[in-house]
């Protein structure tokens, strides 16, 4: 964890012995947390809860250890998350947030394609090797994860799920020529185990190791984001925003969890409310096909056409009569250019005229 993160005299004395901060310190370092006054790091709500959380299991644990008789953490407040800590870009947003980053950096335009079309999380996104984009099937194999905590390589993703993505033809076709043109680098990321890797990252630094996090912002997202008119986009929005479009165009939610690989549906569950843009779809299907305006009725076209066929008869006669059933059924009026003047309206019979044997 960030030092600037870490409570004051929380830390192991000797061992075997745990010095606990006072219980008023502690939710002092929640309120500190939140206003963002820890390094100059900003954390959203959903990240704070996480540390805490995570701080207080420590420290429960401690309690189940008798290391500690009480932990300092019990009763903290968890922050509010609501649908506003997540941003959903539109189609349109998105193509725009591509277009300026296209102009900054190829290498950050192709991210963007790829986190808005897969979902895929950062840690998935730069430690996904090539080996495991499949262009032919249109699919990507999530393997291989980046945990920027340790600066190595998992060879499994959040949840210990494998899982397959599949990605659009135009990203395949996209993705073949930008490999064609830029020659993969073997991965210089250390995996965890020690092996050595012989593959090589789809979205690798100049040296071949992941992209990291905090560059990338620095140098190139946030000053991109801002001129697309996003300022606040994070990379993580990308898979906020691929979930959007997936509830939003009719996925279900038990697709869209395991596209996300999500360990339960519940999670994915917080995007359930944009279902709502597909409700007048639904009013649609549930109000039945939509009734013929009168003054498109049968009866209103059959009383346009007589009051034609007296202003017209050599253009309108036949028709006026075919559809009062005079005119025998199985024959068709043509209808003359306006202004034609020769002759009456030439009926054909379709009964006098034969099949061709071709």
């Amino acid at each position: 964890m960030h030092d600037a993160v870490e409570p004051d005299h929380a830390v192991a004395q000797r061992p075997g012995e745990i010095r606990p901060a006072p219980d008023a310190q502690v939710h002092g370092w929640r309120r500190t947390l939140v206003a963002g006054r820890c390094g100059g790091v900003v954390f959203a709500p959903r990240t704070i809860n996480k540390i805490v959380t995570t701080f207080g299991t420590t420290l429960r644990g401690a309690v189940d250890e008798r290391l500690l008789a009480v932990s300092p953490s019990a009763g903290i407040k968890l922050e509010t998350v609501t649908a506003d800590d997540e941003y959903f870009m539109t189609r349109a947003e998105a193509a725009r947030f591509r277009e300026v980053a296209a102009e900054d950096s190829e290498l950050l335009d192709l991210l963007i394609d790829i986190g808005t079309e897969t979902g895929l999380r950062w840690g998935e996104l730069v430690g996904l090797h090539l080996e495991r984009v499949d262009t032919k099937r249109l699919v990507i194999q999530v393997q291989e994860v980046w945990d920027k905590h340790s600066s190595e390589i998992k060879p499994y993703p959040k949840g210990r799920r494998r899982r397959g993505v599949p990605f659009t033809k135009r990203l395949g076709g996209r993705l073949d020529d930008y490999v064609k043109r830029n020659p993969p680098k073997r991965c210089r990321a250390r995996h965890r185990g020690g092996g050595r890797c012989t593959g090589a990252l789809l979205l690798a630094s100049k040296v071949g190791t992941p992209l990291n996090y905090g560059n990338v912002r620095r140098r190139h997202w946030d000053s991109v984001a801002e001129r697309a008119g996003l300022a606040g986009v994070t990379p993580h929005d990308m898979r906020h925003t691929y979930a959007s479009w997936l509830i939003q165009d009719g996925a279900g939610i038990e697709t869209v969890s395991a596209l996300l690989g999500h360990k339960s549906w519940t999670t994915t569950m917080r995007y359930a409310h944009l279902a709502d843009a597909r409700w007048a779809q639904v009013r649609d299907i549930i109000g039945g096909p939509e009734q013929t305006p009168d003054e498109l009725s049968s009866d209103a076209i059959a009383k346009a056409v007589r009051a034609l066929a007296e202003a017209e008869p050599e253009r309108w006669a036949a028709v006026a009569a075919a559809l009062d059933g005079e005119q025998d059924p199985i024959s068709a009026p043509i209808l003359l250019p306006s202004g034609g003047t020769e002759g009456s309206v030439k009926i054909i019979d379709l009964a006098s005229r034969s099949r061709s044997a071709g």
